[in-house]
């Protein structure tokens, strides 16, 4: 049998104007797609044929032909999604800069198809070494930075004041959006599960931590989410897991997990020394997971309006830690002139572009001449 007469035949008719036609067509391509799963050579040749004919997307003058052609493209995402990654990553990029939103549409669901054909390449169990799948995380970076360079072409004024994709005016903007947050949390969640698969197998929870905060300052927090929970794993007493997983969902908004790990931190910290502890020093590494987890508590009471607790929890830190390198002074500072934790963030946020903290410094010995919360150690 002539496969790529046949899928040619069939492809023409996907770009037809006619619903039933277009419809045929499509089963007639899935039930093709079944019966070549024994032959691989065919089966290529026919989603070969269809990649190569949703390339030339853009000539075809029918908006519903291009919608139709992209959204035939599914099977072959599915099943040829690694090994054909860039050509269709390409076509569907191009479908997201559509001016018709119905083929914006179609190409941003279709790249869900694309994540998931190539993510079963990713996630396959092999005895083989990382470099393929490291090989296709790198395709996915390429992507995400085709997107990116289409994104800024495609910006317009007035996009600041939207906080969130989803309340972003519908346009082509948006779709790239869109488009650009399904690569990246793929790309992330893909990079985590081949992170464990092949590094994080004997790794002791300290090593598990130190390459999740590594992880994490380099952006992937995904990453760092799946190797503090394999420490947890570990040892589901370690508090610096929690403490880690604390800082992951700070910096992916997940304020619900942010919660319930700052609990869980603060509890363990409290169940390991019955009670708060007395006689811990930051200048030893492994004491410095009980500071951060008491630090994170004394922040959510303060954020809660729990002020005589909050209050407490900083007097600790620095009865403990005079020296204070995670910043208790400045929270406890914050507390006692009304303003929460993520004031003092702006505060050094804004001291950090225009190089002067005297804002957060004044605010500091201010308040501290007033409630006496800190005695600053004589150096």
């Amino acid at each position: 049998m002539n496969y790529s007469h046949l899928a040619e035949d069939i492809v023409e008719r996907i770009k037809s104007p006619d619903k039933e036609t277009v419809k045929l067509a499509k089963n007639e391509l899935k039930e093709l797609h079944s019966s070549l799963r024994e032959n691989p050579a065919a089966s290529r040749e026919v989603h070969s044929i269809i990649i190569r004919e949703a390339e030339k997307l853009e000539t075809l003058e029918d908006p519903k032909a291009r919608a139709n052609l992209l959204r035939s493209l599914y099977l072959t995402c599915l099943r040829y999604g690694a090994e054909y990654f860039e050509r269709l990553s390409d076509i569907i990029i191009k479908g997201a800069q559509d001016k018709n939103g119905h083929i914006r549409v179609a190409a941003v669901r279709i790249a869900d198809y694309l994540i998931m054909g190539s993510g079963h390449y990713i996630l396959a169990e092999t005895d083989d070494s990382e470099d393929p799948e490291t090989s296709m995380l790198l395709k996915y970076q390429d992507a995400i930075d085709k997107i990116f360079v289409a994104i800024k072409k495609h910006e317009f004024p007035g996009l600041k004041r939207y906080k969130y994709v989803s309340s972003l005016p519908t346009g082509i903007y948006k779709s790239l959006q869109m488009l650009q947050n399904n690569f990246i949390s793929s790309c992330d969640y893909y990079e985590s599960q081949r992170v464990l698969k092949y590094v994080a197998k004997n790794l002791d929870k300290w090593d598990l931590y130190y390459d999740a905060m590594e992880n994490l300052n380099a952006g992937w927090a995904r990453t760092a989410e799946s190797l503090l929970k394999k420490a947890l794993e570990t040892d589901n007493s370690f508090v610096a897991a929690h403490v880690g997983l604390v800082a992951v969902y700070e910096k992916t908004g997940d304020e619900r997990q942010r919660r319930v790990h700052i609990l869980a931190g603060y509890d363990k910290t409290i169940t390991r020394f019955s009670g708060l502890p007395e006689d811990i020093s930051y200048g030893e590494i492994e004491d410095r997971q009980y500071f951060r987890a008491i630090y994170s508590r004394a922040a959510l009471f303060h954020e809660d309006g729990e002020k005589n607790r909050a209050d407490k929890l900083y007097r600790h830190l620095l009865k403990l830690n005079p020296n204070d390198n995670i910043g208790a002074r400045y929270l406890a500072a914050a507390l006692y002139a009304g303003f929460l934790p993520e004031d003092v963030d702006d505060m050094f946020d804004e001291g950090n572009r225009i190089h002067d903290w005297s804002k957060s410094e004044n605010l500091l010995w201010e308040q501290n001449n007033i409630h006496k919360f800190w005695d600053p150690p004589e150096y």
